[in-house]
């Protein structure tokens, strides 16, 4: 097992990787743990990845689904707040920019640009 903690904002971002054999080749998992919530990622491989270093697939998908969540999350806000039922093509613009000024989505992409480019973790 392997952890990687990334701070970004006071926040921290807990990655939690493992990897295990089995008869087709090898999986990683991975468990993000930001605050009380948890999100994880898993990838089964046959012969080998092409990673730029071990696990960074499933960090990122970690983190994905977590940038997912927090998306959701204020898309149902967005509808409700305006008393919306469904998405257009005109209320969309109106919610991309409530999208660039979140905050947890800025530190979302930080982290993101460190999971991208940090070869040196193991």
């Amino acid at each position: 097992m392997n952890t990687r903690t990334i701070k970004s904002n006071g926040r921290d971002y807990v990655f939690i990787c493992r990897s295990a054999k089995n008869r087709s080749g090898f999986t990683h998992d991975c468990e993000m743990q930001i605050g009380a919530q948890s999100f994880s990622r898993h990838a089964q491989y046959y012969n080998r990845t092409w990673e730029c270093y071990t696990y960074q697939t499933v960090m990122i998908g970690a983190l994905n689904e977590y940038k997912d969540y927090i998306e959701r999350h204020l898309k149902e806000k967005f509808l409700e707040e305006n008393g919306y039922g469904r998405m257009t093509a005109s209320r969309k613009v109106e919610f991309e920019k409530i999208l660039a000024e979140n905050p947890q989505l800025k530190d979302i992409a930080e982290v993101r640009k460190e999971l991208d480019h940090n070869s040196t973790w193991w």
